[in-house]
C-alpha cells in the first residue's frame, strides 16, 4: 500500500498525546485514504465525515455504500499493541458507537512497517466479545478518561483483511 504521511517525531516516540494535534493529523490520513479509494475502479464517490459515527463514506457505481472509520495507531510502534476506544468522558464511544461498516487500522509496526489492515464492524464487536483482547486500559488525552481494548498487534491482524493496492477494492466491496 501507498505509504501514510510521516507523523511526528511526537508519533514515533509515543510519548505525548495532544488531542488538536491527532486530530489535524487523522484528517490528514483521512484525506490521502480518500484520495487512494477515489483512484479505485467502480468507485464513484468518497465523502469525509465529521462526527462520531464514522469517517468515510464510499459510494460505489452501483449505487452501494459502505461507511469506514479509520483509525492509526502509532504507539503500536513501541507497545507491539493496538488500541481500539470503547468509551470516552464516561460515554460509550468508539467501536460501541460507531455507525461505520468497516474499521481501516493503520498500525506502525515495531519493524517499521505500516500496515493498513481491514475488519467488519461485526467482526471486531465479536472478537471483543469473544475477549481476543488481553487488557483494558486508560488513553487519550487528559482527563478525557478514554476507556481502551487492547490487542496483541498480531492478533487482532489474524482477524482482518491486509489491505494491498491489489485487493484493496475486492476487500471494501466484501
Amino acid at each position: 500500500m501507498k505509504s501514510h504521511s510521516k507523523p511526528k517525531q511526537i508519533y514515533e516516540l509515543g510519548t505525548r498525546y495532544n488531542f488538536h494535534t491527532d486530530l489535524k493529523e487523522a484528517k490528514k490520513v483521512e484525506e490521502e485514504i480518500k484520495d487512494r479509494v477515489l483512484s479505485l475502479p467502480n468507485v464513484g464517490d468518497v465523502l469525509m465525515n465529521n462526527d462520531f459515527k464514522y469517517d468515510l463514506s464510499i459510494t460505489f457505481d452501483d449505487s452501494t455504500v459502505i461507511n469506514v472509520e479509520i483509525k492509526t495507531d502509532y504507539r503500536a510502534k513501541i507497545t507491539g499493541n493496538v488500541a481500539i476506544e470503547y468509551s470516552s468522558r464516561n460515554k460509550d464511544s468508539g467501536i460501541t458507537t460507531t455507525q461505520a461498516d468497516f474499521y481501516w487500522i493503520i498500525i506502525h509496526e515495531p519493524d517499521g512497517t505500516i500496515s493498513d489492515n481491514l475488519i467488519s464492524v461485526y467482526n471486531l464487536r465479536k472478537i471483543i466479545e469473544e475477549r481476543k483482547w488481553f487488557r483494558k486500559v486508560n488513553g487519550g488525552d487528559y482527563k478525557s478518561n478514554s476507556l481502551c481494548y487492547l490487542f496483541k498487534i498480531d492478533e487482532l491482524k489474524s482477524h482482518c483483511v491486509q489491505l494491498t493496492k491489489e485487493n484493496l477494492n475486492e476487500s471494501l466491496r466484501h
